[in-house]
């Protein structure tokens, strides 16, 4: 026959088993808190410090803008540059053909001509033989280029040069040289005859 023993606790004990109990309880909430615990997400942005700013700030106002020289005076003809290099001609085109002249230009035209020899033609509109004539001085003008000036003045317009050179009738054809009257033909000459004239004043 077994006899069963009872053990009965006393108060502290029972307090002691309790706060034990209490202890594990809280351990494993602790240790399931770590374990579920949300971990923040980490930048992946680079931040510069404020004292590496502070630098690169600083660093930048000390920077100076060098002038640009100007090439050394001494080297300057061994350096090419890129404007390009424009040659200018200057030489006189030589007229060949038969130009107006009047009585306000006759002076420049014909007195104080740098050709040396000028021929002018005093004709008039109504006139029959001028018309013959005046593809013959578009000729010379052409064939004696650079030599000669040939011009034409209107005896309707220009009285005051008609009547100062005597001109009674037309076509009469005049021939200066630096300025000064050398001879005159009246009437429709050949183109030879002038020529001969021509060439007579520019051999002298």
């Amino acid at each position: 026959m077994c006899t069963k023993t009872t053990k009965l606790l006393s108060p502290s004990s029972s307090s002691s088993v309790t706060q034990t109990k209490q202890s594990k309880e809280g351990g494993r909430a602790m240790a399931l808190e770590a374990c579920f615990q949300l971990t923040p997400a980490i930048s992946t942005v680079t931040r510069t410090p404020a004292r590496t700013r502070a630098l690169h700030a600083q660093n930048s106002r000390n920077i100076k803008l060098l002038p640009i020289k100007e090439p050394n005076k001494a080297l300057s003809p061994f350096i090419q540059t890129s404007r390009p290099h424009s040659l200018i001609c200057h030489a006189t085109n030589a007229v060949d053909e038969v130009l107006e002249v009047s009585d306000n230009s006759w002076k420049e035209l014909v007195v104080e001509s740098k050709v040396p020899l000028v021929v002018v033609d005093f004709w008039a509109p109504s006139c029959g033989p001028c018309k013959i004539v005046a593809p013959v001085m578009d000729e010379l003008a052409k064939d004696y280029a650079g030599k000669i000036a040939c011009y034409k003045i209107n005896t309707d317009d220009n009285l005051k040069m008609a009547s100062q050179h005597g001109i009674r009738s037309i076509p009469t054809i005049l021939f200066f040289k630096k300025g000064e009257l050398m001879e005159g033909i009246t009437g429709a000459v050949k183109k030879n005859a002038l020529c001969a004239v021509i060439d007579k004043y520019l051999e002298a």
